[in-house]
């Protein structure tokens, strides 16, 4: 006989029944119902370490007691567990980084789109709405031509300069390389056009030339000129006037000393066969002054002035005078 036994019978005889009562009983095997049961995909706490038939639960419960593939196993510790809490909590982190990424992009492209450009034109005082509307239907077709540049920040505004001149709009001079927003879907493109400093007549067709030479055939800047006949026969080519910006400078100061001295210049004739001469009508003065480009603008005009006080206090009318020579007037 061991000595369990006797230990039993020892103290079942000392004890009696009351001995036996207080041990603790084994629990018997029960069946599990189907509300205590977890579904396979059950990821919960319960879910997790419910028993299963034919199923072995891997893992601990315990931090300090580490197991293989401790964060793929079915009982994970304290530890574990908030680890990958961290872990999903960065990835719900990711995920609303790039929704929101993906708003502000597309709240940028919304921003910086151009499906309606205005046109604003730089120093020109309440432009018609057809003027205007010439230069947005031009834009117009340049960016449907070119998609890409539907975005103000992708526009190149010196293709666009080129493109304009190139399709019957020499007057654009520049436009603004800052594109302002007018709207969603709408940009503001301040155009800058051309200010004649004298109107060309060749033949029927009035052509009006800027300071750099540039010919272009629409005076929107509505600004006063000088109208020059051409007399010459010299042809306009490419949108440029066959003469050089010095003899447009020289025009230009000849009109400005005049208007110093309290002369207004109505008319510039370019005579026959020559491009280095012109002839200017002064308002108030019945004949015509000749000049000349090779010889500085400010001495020939103060000569005309002289010359014009002389005939005009002995009234006379002669049909021309001539100042081309320094210090010496002629006269016919």
């Amino acid at each position: 006989m061991c000595s369990s036994d006797l230990n039993y019978r020892y103290m079942l005889g000392k004890f009696g029944k009351k001995v036996l009562r207080r041990q603790p009983q084994p629990v018997r095997r029960r069946a599990v119902s189907r509300r205590d049961t977890a579904p396979a995909n059950d990821f919960t706490a319960a879910g997790s370490y419910a028993f299963r038939r034919n199923r072995t639960l891997t893992g601990s419960l315990l931090s300090d007691v580490a197991s293989p593939s401790e964060h793929s196993a079915d009982l994970k510790s304290p530890r574990v567990q908030a680890h990958n809490l961290r872990h999903h909590r960065r990835k719900l982190t990711l995920r609303l980084i790039m929704i929101l990424a993906c708003v502000a992009g597309l709240g940028w492209v919304l921003y910086q789109s151009i499906v309606m450009p205005e046109v604003e034109l730089v120093g020109v005082e309440s432009p018609s709405a057809e003027v205007t509307k010439r230069y947005e239907d031009a834009i117009q077709n340049y960016l449907a031509a070119r998609p890409i540049e539907r975005l103000r920040e992708l526009t190149d505004t010196k293709s666009l300069v080129e493109y304009l001149q190139n399709n019957d709009l020499p007057e654009v001079q520049n436009i603004d390389p800052k594109i302002t927003f007018a709207g969603f879907g709408r940009a503001k493109f301040a155009v800058v056009v051309r200010r004649p400093v004298v109107s060309w007549q060749t033949g029927s067709t009035l052509v009006y030339v800027d300071s750099s030479g540039t010919a272009f055939y629409r005076n929107v800047a509505q600004s006063p000129v000088v109208q020059v006949v051409d007399r010459t026969g010299v042809q306009v080519a490419a949108n440029k006037v066959l003469v050089s910006n010095r003899f447009l400078e020289f025009v230009g100061k000849v009109v400005g000393y005049f208007s110093a001295r309290g002369y207004t210049v109505l008319d510039v004739f370019l005579p026959e066969e020559t491009t280095r001469q012109i002839a200017v009508k002064l308002d108030g003065v019945g004949y015509l002054i000749k000049l000349s480009v090779d010889r500085s603008a400010a001495s020939q005009v103060e000569d005309a002035v002289r010359a014009v006080k002389y005939f005009a206090d002995r009234s006379l009318a002669p049909e021309y005078i001539d100042v081309r020579v320094s210090r010496r007037v002629f006269y016919k």
